[in-house]
């Protein structure tokens, strides 16, 4: 029993006690760190991602760190739908009543094509996998967001958004797409509590950026491990930062 009391205290003192928080591309990169971090300030994680393996490995990482015991979903975002999506729904109504939080990290690589050899069935699979994927999700998962009392959603942008760049056309039209949909989730669901909002991170060293870049010198560049990524989304995942609504952030 006075050992039950003094987990219970521990606890306690955690930010982000006795929270939910489901992050999707959870196996990699910033989803990898964020879901680290979120489970070490206490909060109960749900690490979604298509690849087993890495999982499972942020699935070892914060049961060996001793944080609160994370849940694995493995699946893509296309899975999230019908039976599937019931099943889930009704396991976190379950486990937590509701799902306090829903990040969006995950992300994917498309070719750098200038814009007159834009293929349509791919700059169709991008919108699809930037764009309409997350909004599937965040849509299967309502139900349960809008049960918590101050319930969050982060959208991960990205920099040709608004940039425009040469031949960043693929990912320009989805990303501008996403930040689109975020404004209008937030303006949406705002009558409902809800804090929607965006983020670009900037230059990080992730998996798809070495996709695009194979020789760049990543020295430069931040790890997806950084404190000014992270902070920015444990900041919008706060008490304080639910005030902030419909707003784009970026570390760029």
């Amino acid at each position: 029993l006075e050992q039950y009391e003094m987990a219970k205290k521990k606890s306690s003192k955690q930010p982000f006690s006795g929270s939910c928080f489901l992050i999707t591309g959870a196996g990699f990169d910033i989803g990898k760190a964020l879901s680290l971090k979120c489970a070490r300030m206490g909060a109960h994680v749900i690490l979604m991602d298509k690849d087993n393996r890495a999982l499972n490995a942020v699935y070892d990482e914060i049961v060996a760190a001793d944080y609160c015991e994370p849940t694995i979903l493995k699946l893509s975002a296309e899975e999230l739908t019908g039976e599937t999506g019931e099943l889930i729904r009704q396991q976190i109504l379950n486990d937590h009543q509701h799902l306090d939080a829903l990040i969006h990290t995950a992300n994917a690589a498309f070719p750098l094509t200038p814009a007159n050899l834009l293929d349509t069935e791919v700059l169709d699979r991008a919108l699809h996998t930037l764009h309409s994927l997350p909004h599937q999700v965040t849509r299967e998962l309502f139900p349960v967001l809008k049960l918590a009392k101050k319930p969050s959603i982060i959208f991960t942008s990205h920099f040709s958004a608004h940039t425009h760049k040469s031949y960043w056309g693929y990912h320009a039209g989805a990303f501008a797409a996403l930040e689109a949909l975020t404004r209008q989730w937030a303006a949406d669901t705002q009558n409902l509590g809800f804090s929607v909002n965006s983020v670009d991170p900037g230059p990080v060293a992730t998996a798809v950026r070495k996709k695009h870049y194979p020789a760049e010198d990543t020295s430069h560049l931040r790890p997806p491990t950084h404190e000014g990524i992270l902070s920015l989304y444990l900041n919008l995942l706060s008490r304080e930062g639910k005030t902030r609504n419909g707003e784009h952030f970026n570390l760029s």
